[in-house]
């Protein structure tokens, strides 16, 4: 299905000749369509925008020993191999915070996105180096929204970095992630630090910006998961009504404009109703527990007793 056949059959099914002169204006027509083609996929979470991906995490690295000087941003190890894939790493030690690597330099030295800020790490000081920055979409297609996102443990809750911070004020814990938050669009940010490799798997909606590009010429086909959407044309009508009626007045269109945004709405709830058995949720996500709320967090609070006391509750 393209623009031309939902040009045509808005033509064939146009109830008023006053409509002629906007049907002549290609420019505009095209303008309407697509418009609110990419509405309609925006607005509702359509199984064919789902993307059910896996991703690995990394074990932390902690060969070897370091040292470190108050005031300097230089890591130095003894027994290291460190390499250029540690870049934007978290670099972990105790409970001191945690701070990102900026360059390796060497196999066994490195620098830090800021300072060391308390007092200096003696050589022979362990360590580790962690990532929690993870992508899980390629470049070029955006991540809407995350529907589901589990590692055979949890179901990761969605939260907001201030929570983590009150739950682990360094956020330095190593162990299995439990939460998540979205760092950029296509970045997730796990926590606690994972403590070894974890298969995980995400379900998430791409972005209509991406594989359904906004169309724009006649001849451009228009890309719909559910059959040819027919509901354009109705959505033309109903968009051409209301030009009318701006234009003109005439309260007939104001009508005829309602009736077809009737239409539109109808068709758009049944294409939905159809869709809706194809959003599923795996039967390994159903099986699994959520991950523990924290305090603050939208859900119910539930922390033990020494994360509690942590956060000063």
């Amino acid at each position: 299905m393209t623009f031309l056949d939902v040009v045509s059959a808005a033509k064939r099914r146009a109830e008023s000749a006053e409509l002629t002169p906007f049907l002549g204006d290609l420019s505009l027509l095209v303008d309407y369509i697509r418009r609110r083609y990419m509405k309609v996929l925006d607005d509702y979470p359509w199984s064919f925008l789902r993307q059910d991906k896996e991703f690995q995490t990394v074990a932390p690295y902690n060969t070897g020993t370091v040292t470190t000087t108050q005031g300097s941003a230089v890591v130095v190890g003894s027994g290291t191999s460190w390499t250029s894939s540690m870049v934007g790493m978290a670099f972990l030690v105790g409970n001191a915070p945690p701070l990102r690597v900026a360059s390796v330099q060497n196999a066994t030295q490195l620098t830090l996105e800021d300072v060391w800020p308390t007092t200096g790490l003696a050589a022979g000081s362990g360590y580790s180096i962690a990532q929690d920055r993870y992508t899980i979409a390629p470049t070029g297609v955006p991540v809407k929204t995350i529907l589901h996102l589990w590692n055979g443990f949890w179901q990761l809750r969605k939260v907001n970095v201030g929570h983590i911070r009150r739950a682990d004020p360094q956020m330095s814990s190593l162990t299995t992630p439990r939460w998540y938050g979205q760092d950029a669009q296509n970045t997730v940010v796990l926590w606690p630090y994972p403590d070894q490799i974890y298969l995980h798997r995400v379900i998430y909606l791409q972005d209509v910006t991406a594989g359904f590009p906004a169309p724009l010429t006649l001849d451009t086909a228009l890309t719909w998961g559910l059959g040819d959407p027919w509901f354009l044309v109705d959505g033309l009508l109903a968009d051409l009504y209301l030009l009318g009626y701006q234009r003109t007045g005439a309260v007939h269109f104001n009508t005829l404009h309602q009736v077809m945004e009737g239409k539109v709405e109808e068709l758009i709830r049944s294409l939905d109703d159809r869709d809706y058995a194809n959003r599923y949720v795996p039967l390994d996500v159903r099986a699994l527990p959520f991950s523990d709320a924290i305090p603050g967090d939208y859900e119910t609070p539930f922390l033990n007793a020494d994360q509690w006391q942590r956060v000063g509750w």
